[in-house]
């Protein structure tokens, strides 16, 4: 973009950042993160639910983290 981002363009980043962010955390690192932490519970004799909440936070937060901005650079790109 040699001429620079005009509104129209920064709003399209934008919305591509979010739902890059919602797809990632949501819909896939969240129900994973979820998985991981009861395997591992059930595999190591703790209670199902131990940490899952925490895990499922922390899925959350890496997938938004990782899916916006992979979905931002992508739009800025195009």
């Amino acid at each position: 973009m040699a001429g620079g981002t005009n509104a129209a363009e920064k709003q399209n980043i934008l919305k591509a950042a979010f739902k890059g962010a919602l797809s990632e955390s949501v819909f896939e690192e969240l129900p994973q993160s979820l998985q991981e932490q009861i395997t591992q519970n059930l595999n190591m004799g703790r209670p199902w639910d131990e940490g899952v909440a925490e895990a499922g936070a922390s899925g959350m937060l890496a997938g938004a983290f990782m899916g916006g901005t992979a979905s931002a650079i992508s739009q800025a790109k195009d």
